[in-house]
Order: C-alpha cells, then structure tokens, then sequence
C-alpha cells in the first residue's frame, strides 16, 4: 500500500540521528535507563537528538527528571506536548489491557503533526534499552521501498502481536500465517505518513473499531499499525527487537538470540523496575535513579 519513491540518499557523518518516545509518567523510570542505554552504547552519541512526546498531567515531572538525570549528561533532549484532539479522545478503546489506554500511547500516530520539523526517525517504548549502536539500526533501515520498517513477530504472532478477533468480516483479508510486528521499536518518514495519509488510514480503523459492538481486536495501538502497514513494511533483524521479557507467564527465551541481542524489551505488565520484573539483571546497570525506581514497583 505504502511505497517510497526512492532510495534514500545517505546523510552527511554530522548528520543528527532523531529517536522519539511516546511515555508519560507511569514510563519515565524506563524512560530514563532507555535513553542512557543508547547513551552509553553509541559511537557518536553527541549526534542524537532525543524526542520525548507527553501529555499535558505528565510534562512536568518529565522535564524535572530529564533536567535532573539525562541533560547533565550532555544528552540533546527535547519534550514535547501532546494535546489529543477531540477525534482522538473519542475513539480510542481498549477492549483488554486498561493499563495500555493512556493518550500517550495513541500520540505515536500524530508524530508527523507533533514533530514538523523532523523526517526520519527511530520510535521506541519506554520498557527496553538499546546494547547496540542505535546507529547501527538508523542505517540499517534504507526506507527505499517501504516507509516504515519494523521486526516480525515470528509464528503464531496473528494472536501474540495482533490479537485480532477471528472472523470479523473487516479483518477476512489477513492471513493469520502472516508475520506481524511489534509496534515498540520502527524506522520511519514521518513526511511520508503525511504523503501517504497514514494518519488518515489509522483513524479510519478506529472508529470502525468503536462503532462495531465487541470491535475488532483486543489492543489498541499494536493492530492498528499491523493493519495499516500489513504486508508493508521493511523487515529489521530479531537482535533489534527482542521481545518476551515482561511476558506476565514465564517461557523459555531464545538463549542465542538474547546473546545477539541489540535492543531488550519488556514488552508485557512485568517491568524490570517493578516488584514482579524479570530479567532485572539486564536493565539494572541503566537505572540512573537507583532506589527511587521502587517507588514505581
């Protein structure tokens, strides 16, 4: 559906590398060790420039806690304020997962509004911390064919990533074989969401999603982009996105792949800063606010 008119042409080594977050303040101890593990695993990170987008209730504890913990560090961080529109605060449902129906998690849609002045940009969620050069990934994604490029799912992820309501005439033309993404971690143009009236696309899908009775899935921000970018995305390596660390019901990890790994996410309730994470050992060395994070378990 979504193509790019070209390859890209490859920026200058000065050239900034734009990373967005979308969080609020139930995030911001995640946020904070995210930031710093891209911080400390990057070449060049006085070439980052850090996009944070929250709502209103948000803003400043956000802004205390960057001045406080990040900027100190000589991180380039801009925050910005997410003001919903009224479309949005009447269409955005959640029919499992309350915790996950917050405005910041829907403003991921609005960036190319939000950010004007940027194009090209690396998304992240809050729950993960990047081990590898997030350069590394922002070349890795060439944009030439596709405008958004993401890490599949593997198997089964039809139900893990979409959570789609099987037999819903609206949703006949998925296969269920086909490799979903998660939505946490993509490379994208945010000029050509606008050229291609994504935004348009996504809201589409959910209004139909409010008006049917039971709607069309389970989540809320995750299927939306699976079915706006189905079978149209570029697909990323699994070391950029290795997900299953918050799952909530313990299994069995890819022990080779969590070797390779470059970026660890918690996607999922059980979050490294909370009493019940897992695989705190990992997120540990990033936490920048030592105790003060159980004040968030």
């Amino acid at each position: 559906m979504f193509s790019n008119p070209g390859p890209e042409t490859a920026g200058a080594l000065d050239s900034p590398v734009n990373i967005v977050f979308a969080t609020d303040q139930d995030q911001l101890i995640g946020l904070l060790a995210a930031i710093v593990s891209i911080h400390r695993n990057s070449r060049r990170h006085r070439q980052h420039r850090f996009y944070v987008v929250t709502d209103a209730e948000s803003y400043l504890g956000l802004q205390e806690a960057l001045d406080k913990f990040v900027r100190p560090l000589g991180i380039h961080v801009t925050l910005v304020e997410f003001r919903p529109s009224e479309f949005l605060l009447n269409h955005m449902r959640i029919n499992h997962g309350p915790r996950i129906e917050r405005v910041s998690n829907f403003s991921r849609f609005y960036l190319a509004e939000t950010l004007p002045e940027i194009d090209k940009i690396i998304y992240l969620d809050s729950d993960l911390i990047v081990t590898g050069d997030i350069e590394d990934l922002w070349n890795l994604a060439r944009l030439d064919r596709q405008i958004i490029a993401c890490v599949p799912a593997g198997p089964h992820s039809y139900d893990r990533i979409g959570s789609f309501y099987r037999g819903h005439p609206a949703l006949a033309h998925l296969d269920e074989h086909e490799e979903f993404f998660n939505a946490g971690v993509y490379v994208t143009k945010l000029r050509e969401w606008e050229r291609w009236n994504v935004l348009a696309e996504i809201e589409r899908w959910m209004q139909l999603h409010r008006q049917e009775s039971t709607g069309l899935f389970d989540l809320g921000t995750q299927p939306l982009l699976n079915l706006v970018f189905y079978r149209a995305y570029e697909h990323l390596g699994r070391e950029w996105n290795v997900i299953g660390l918050g799952d909530k019901e313990p299994h069995e990890l890819d022990r080779d792949l969590l070797q390779r790994a470059k970026l660890l996410h918690w996607k999922g309730p059980c979050k490294p800063w909370r009493a019940d994470g897992r695989f705190k050992e990992l997120w540990q060395p990033y936490n920048v606010v030592g105790e003060l994070a159980s004040q968030f378990a």
